[in-house]
């Protein structure tokens, strides 16, 4: 569960770690602003769902399988 409760106090931490990655890692600093209002969509749920949404495993299960097929980690499970 993350530390972080409040939706301010995450995207400050977001903020925080750009900063720290953008001495070292400097082409990674716009792709992480570009990304940074998908990742931090769960922001928008309820407090209660975050837990729920917050996690890529769905995404995983796809094992980037071409669009409209399933990976076969998901025909696996089904």
């Amino acid at each position: 569960m993350f530390v972080i409760q409040a939706p301010d106090q995450v995207r400050g931490h977001w903020q925080r770690v750009t900063e720290m990655l953008r001495k070292q890692f400097p082409t990674a600093v716009p792709v992480m602003d570009a990304a940074r209002d998908d990742v931090l969509a769960f922001l928008h749920f309820p407090q209660e769902h975050w837990r729920k949404v917050w996690s890529t495993n769905p995404l995983e299960r796809l094992n980037v399988a071409p669009r409209g097929a399933l990976g076969s980690a998901e025909i696996k499970r089904r």
